[in-house]
């Protein structure tokens, strides 16, 4: 972080989002659009934090990687718990400063993406005139 002001910035939302994503009875998660926004916003603050310049300059491919995912259907309707969990922890992680969670609980948010797309990604695809297998 470039400023003492970014670092408490950044760990006020954080905050934030903690409270927006641990609600009573799963309400928050039910809405998938509104759970888009959040999840965006968290990948925006994960990287803006990073304070590696190259990986901030990543949030709006995330981010319309996460708009595609959701659109496409390739999102499930309501988030998973665990996963919700995850994003938790590396919110909490990076409040903390405890950088060795933060990582170990994004790769998890990350192998879990993978093991969901995996399957769409083998499927052989038609794209014009072939088949992609």
């Amino acid at each position: 972080m470039s400023s003492r002001h970014e670092t408490h910035n950044t760990v006020r939302a954080f905050c934030n989002f903690h409270k927006k994503l641990i609600c009573p009875s799963g309400q928050c998660s039910s809405d998938q659009e509104r759970f888009l926004a959040l999840d965006i916003r968290f990948h925006q603050l994960v990287l803006a934090s990073s304070g590696n310049e190259m990986f901030a300059k990543l949030d709006s491919l995330i981010s319309e990687v996460l708009i595609g995912r959701t659109h496409h259907g390739m999102m499930p309707s309501h988030p998973h718990e665990d996963a919700l969990q995850l994003h938790v922890d590396v919110a909490s992680a990076i409040q903390r400063g405890a950088s060795d969670v933060a990582q170990s609980s994004m790769l998890g948010i990350m192998q879990r993406t993978m093991d969901e797309m995996s399957t769409i990604w083998a499927a052989p695809h038609y794209n014009g005139d072939f088949i992609r297998s």
